[in-house]
C-alpha cells in the first residue's frame, strides 16, 4: 500500500465513517485534513477491480437527446491479459459542491465575491485504482477510485481559441499544509464518466505531463466544455488574418516595385555614363 494511497484511504474512511453514522462535521477540521498515524488503515482489507460502470449522455437517440447509456471506466496493469500494456482510464469527477445556476460555490457570499468555477466544479482525473475498502468496525464495504487529480492551466479552464480543447496539468500529488491535493479517493457517487486526452508532448524523453482534454471526444464532454464564443472568435480571427496577409502582400508589391525602380534607375545612369 503505497503512501498516497494510504493518506488517502484513510482520510475517505474516516469522513465515510461520519456520513454513516450522521455525525456532524467538526468546523474546525478540513474533511481533506490528512491523519496524523494512517498505519491503522493497513488492517483493512482492500480489493482491487478492473472496471466500474458509469453512465453518459451520449446524444445517439434523437427524440431524446438526455438519454442516458453505460460507459465502462477500465483500469488495469495487464489489460486484456497483456503484461506491461497497462490501461488507465480518464474520468470526470465531482470535486466542488456548486450553485449550477452561478456556477460558482453554494452560498451568497462565495457566488458574490468568486469568479464562475471552471469545469462545474469538476476535475480531470486518471484513475489508478478502483478499489473496494472493508470497514470490519462499520460493517461496511467502500467501493471507490483513487485517482490523480489534473486542473486547467488557465483559471477558467476556457478552450484554446486555435484547436479548441482545454489544456490540463497536474495537481501537485504531496500534502501541502496538511491536506490532500493530487491523489485523493472518490466515491462512485462523485464519478461521471469516462474523457478523451491527448498528450500535449510525445517527443522521446520529454517530461511534460501537460495533457489537451480533447472536447469532441463524446458528447457530454463537448457541451460541457462548449465555449460559445468560440465560434465567433475564430471567425474574428480568420478575418484579421486575411487582412493581415492581405496588407503583407501589398507591402511585398510595394516593395519588389521599389526595387524595380531603383534597378531602373541604375540601368538609365549607366547608359548615361557610356554616352
Amino acid at each position: 500500500m503505497g503512501k498516497h494511497f494510504r493518506q488517502a484511504a484513510a482520510v475517505f474512511v474516516r469522513e465515510s465513517r461520519r456520513s454513516l453514522s450522521g455525525s456532524p462535521s467538526q468546523p474546525e477540521r478540513d474533511p481533506d485534513a490528512v491523519e496524523q498515524d494512517d498505519e491503522w488503515i493497513r488492517r483493512f482489507k482492500v480489493s482491487f477491480h478492473a472496471s466500474l460502470r458509469c453512465w453518459k449522455r451520449t446524444g445517439d437517440n434523437p427524440d431524446d437527446p438526455e438519454q442516458m447509456d453505460q460507459d465502462m471506466v477500465r483500469c488495469a496493469p495487464d489489460w486484456q491479459g497483456r503484461k506491461g500494456n497497462a490501461r488507465y482510464d480518464w474520468i470526470w469527477v465531482q470535486e466542488y459542491t456548486i450553485d449550477h445556476d452561478t456556477d460558482t460555490l453554494p452560498t451568497a457570499e462565495a457566488a458574490s465575491s468568486q469568479p464562475p468555477l471552471p469545469f462545474g466544479g469538476r476535475l480531470p482525473a486518471q484513475v489508478r485504482y478502483i478499489v473496494s475498502i472493508e470497514d470490519r468496525t462499520a460493517p461496511d464495504v467502500y467501493s471507490r477510485a483513487f485517482a490523480e487529480l489534473y486542473h486547467p492551466v488557465t483559471k477558467q479552464g476556457l478552450a484554446n481559441e486555435l484547436h479548441g480543447m482545454t489544456l490540463i496539468k497536474p495537481m501537485p500529488v504531496a500534502p501541502w499544509r496538511g491536506l490532500l491535493r493530487g491523489r485523493r479517493i472518490y466515491p462512485l457517487t462523485m464519478i461521471y464518466h469516462s474523457i478523451h486526452v491527448v498528450p500535449v508532448n510525445e517527443g522521446e524523453g520529454t517530461r511534460s505531463r501537460e495533457m489537451y482534454i480533447n472536447n469532441t471526444a463524446d458528447f457530454e464532454t463537448y457541451n460541457m466544455l462548449w465555449n460559445p464564443s468560440w465560434e465567433t472568435d475564430e471567425a474574428r480571427a480568420a478575418c484579421v488574418g486575411r487582412a493581415k496577409r492581405k496588407a503583407e502582400e501589398l507591402k511585398r508589391r510595394a516593395r519588389r516595385e521599389e526595387r524595380r525602380e531603383v534597378r531602373m534607375r541604375g540601368k538609365g545612369r549607366m547608359a548615361d555614363g557610356r554616352q
